[in-house]
């Protein structure tokens, strides 16, 4: 009898938690990150750093902002336009600054004259979206 509930109950279970840890690993941000990198490049900005991104839940990074330099965050998932993957600035006081997704549309990127030298943060979520794979560049120029 334990046999039987083993095999209809707890082999089912096995089987759909592997496959959500299997598909979870199929995400490869390196192809988003080049991608945004060839964005940022005939636009003048260095990259600076990446941010691959990969769960429903998004994530959050924080990075130094230097006054007197123009940021850009450039975003890539599976959508040509990115749909589905946004990101919101925050400043030291996590007050938004600015996001990627204004009066329903989404925007592959947003730039950033940073006039006061802190702490800000980023915040990287998806909405109306299944595709929980995607990534983000930081670049900068004087």
């Amino acid at each position: 009898m334990f046999k039987i509930m083993f095999n209809k109950l707890f082999i089912p279970l096995i089987f759909l938690f592997t496959s959500v840890n299997f598909l979870q690993a199929q995400c490869n941000t390196e192809a988003y990150i080049e991608k945004s990198i060839k964005k940022i490049q005939p636009q003048g900005f260095t990259f600076v750093k990446s941010y691959p991104v990969s769960g429903k839940e998004g994530k959050k990074f924080s990075y130094v902002f230097s006054s007197g330099s123009t940021y850009i965050i450039s975003l890539s998932n599976s959508d040509a336009n990115t749909k589905g993957f946004v990101v919101t600035l925050y400043d030291v006081n996590k007050k938004e600054l600015t996001k990627s997704f204004v009066e329903g549309k989404y925007y592959a990127s947003i730039n950033f004259p940073c006039k006061m030298t802190g702490i800000y943060y980023m915040e990287f979520t998806f909405a109306n979206t299944q595709d929980f794979c995607a990534a983000a560049v930081l670049g900068m120029k004087k």
